[in-house]
């Protein structure tokens, strides 16, 4: 019984996750990503402090 509900529990993670990765809030890497809109376009990015270190 307790493996049944530590697979189902593990279960409801991957599902979590993919729903989330598949809405496009997070980036690859984990990150997530800020929204920004201009006018009627939304445009999903990473925090500015985070591209400040890769330069």
């Amino acid at each position: 019984m307790k493996l049944f509900v530590q697979g189902l529990a593990i279960l409801a993670l991957l599902i979590a996750n993919a729903s989330a990765t598949q809405s496009g809030i997070f980036a690859a890497n984990g990150v997530e990503l800020e929204v920004y809109q201009s006018g009627e376009d939304i445009i999903y990015g990473e925090p500015m402090f985070i591209l400040g270190e890769r330069s």
